[in-house]
């Protein structure tokens, strides 16, 4: 006999933390061996935690946030498992059969896919880079001093010591709006551009202290957003020439030229960090080409980051206005500004 079947798996996740109206809903969606759902834990599971809320309006549905400890996973397999025996012998005879062995790998591979899908695309349409970060480690600036002694050589008395505590932080909110907008995009085949991904990279390696894989990261989501609105300017029969010659040429170059692709003026530029990506530029050349050990240069990434992060932010929001990026609107509740500032 033929049977349909399923898989289901609790997956765990970490830095998630959503709206009360938001739990208890699914993302759905599809992939060529099945259907995807994600569905988060309803409000009285106990894999959900009041994390903060107003002091006067303590349910107040926009600022009384949930973590949320994991999602539920199901995979609807688009094919039928061919199964012989009694109903006693299900199990055992399903699994060595080479019909449920390939249906099984199939679900596990789909779940993996849509799990790496789904956690670009929430972080994209919510700007939060930690939702998933479950292998996080603390970076040198968030245990500074922790548990920090200070020692006389002579006899190992103490003399100056500070205890602290430790918090990796890096929670990520998405409200009920970036989850529908991730529902949207999840439902329609949309994936976040390049650019965010390499961006969202860039900040979770600065907050556990790897600078290097910060600057480069940070440097390639900006590369790869200047070099997609220059090819954007090409005409519509493109060479492979040109194309080539475009490839080739150096960042800096097409940087220095920008205006002439983006309209904005000089003022607009400056404010938008045309020239903190410039200084990156610069800092990911030395790590890439000749190393780089100097910390206080190192850091300097941390502070490039907000103005990095709003050079991509209006970049890709001039090439979705021009029909070159993926038509995706933003909530308009100050992402920009939580991006941008956020550790």
């Amino acid at each position: 006999m033929e049977f349909d079947a399923y898989a289901i798996r609790r997956e765990p996740m970490d830095g998630l933390y959503v709206q009360r109206r938001t739990l208890g809903k699914s993302h759905r969606f599809s992939f060529p061996a099945g259907v995807v759902s994600l569905t988060l834990p309803g409000f009285e599971s106990p894999a959900v935690e009041k994390r903060e809320s107003l002091v006067d309006f303590p349910d107040h549905p926009d600022h009384t946030w949930y973590e949320v400890a994991w999602l539920d996973a199901r995979v609807d397999l688009h094919r039928r498992i061919s199964f012989e025996g009694t109903e006693a012998q299900f199990n055992s005879n399903a699994a060595a059969s080479g019909s449920g062995e390939e249906a099984f790998n199939a679900a596990q591979q789909t779940l993996e896919d849509a799990l790496d899908v789904w956690k670009r695309t929430v972080r994209w349409t919510a700007l939060a880079p930690a939702i998933g970060l479950s292998d996080v480690a603390p970076s040198r600036e968030r245990s500074a001093m922790r548990d920090l002694k200070l020692l006389r050589k002579s006899d190992d008395a103490v003399f100056r010591n500070h205890g602290g505590t430790l918090s990796l932080g890096g929670g990520g909110k998405v409200s009920a709006e970036s989850w529908q907008s991730a529902a949207d995009a999840l439902a329609g085949g949309e994936r976040p551009p390049t650019w965010f991904d390499y961006l969202h990279e860039a900040r979770r390696r600065q907050w556990v202290g790897d600078l290097r894989a910060a600057i480069v990261n940070a440097a390639i989501g900006s590369e790869t957003l200047i070099r997609a609105a220059f090819q954007r300017t090409l005409p519509k029969i493109q060479s492979p020439l040109a194309l080539r010659i475009l490839d080739t040429t150096p960042v800096q170059s097409l940087l220095g030229r920008w205006e002439e692709i983006i309209p904005w003026d000089k003022r607009t530029a400056k404010a938008f960090g045309k020239s903190e990506v410039h200084e990156l530029f610069d800092l990911r050349n030395t790590v890439m080409h000749s190393g780089l050990d100097a910390r206080d240069r190192l850091i300097r990434v941390s502070e490039l980051l907000p103005k990095i992060t709003l050079f991509v932010l209006k970049g890709d929001a001039h090439l979705t206005s021009t029909g070159g990026g993926v038509k995706r609107i933003f909530p308009a509740d100050g992402v920009e500004q939580r991006l941008t500032t956020s550790a």
